[in-house]
């Protein structure tokens, strides 16, 4: 779970196979998750950098090959960022400067 300033709640990351892997947000009386994407293994996240309009990630799959994906909050659309040679279980960001994926837009 990874909370979010922007939109004051928290992301939940679940699930490994079938239908099971899911990225959705909880509700702020941390009563129902509405659940954005589920059932792929481009859901299958250990953790999630949260950006104020799209969470970057890396997935975790042991059944696919591995990239870091970026989910737009807005509409739940993954884009495919760039294919990773294996599982990614943590993320991080640093430096005060946009990624260079976000300054070639």
């Amino acid at each position: 779970m990874t909370y979010d300033p922007y939109l004051e709640r928290f992301w939940v990351m679940v699930g490994d196979y079938d239908g099971e892997p899911r990225i959705g947000v909880l509700d702020q009386d941390l009563q129902r998750v509405t659940w954005v994407v589920k059932g792929m293994q481009a859901a299958r996240t250990a953790q999630v950098i949260v950006e104020p309009d799209s969470l970057l990630y890396g997935t975790n799959s042991d059944v696919e090959r591995n990239a870091i994906v970026r989910l737009d909050k807005r509409t739940g659309a993954l884009t495919r960022l760039r294919d990773v040679e294996g599982s990614s279980l943590f993320a991080t960001s640093f430096g005060s400067s946009p990624p260079a994926w976000k300054r070639a837009r």
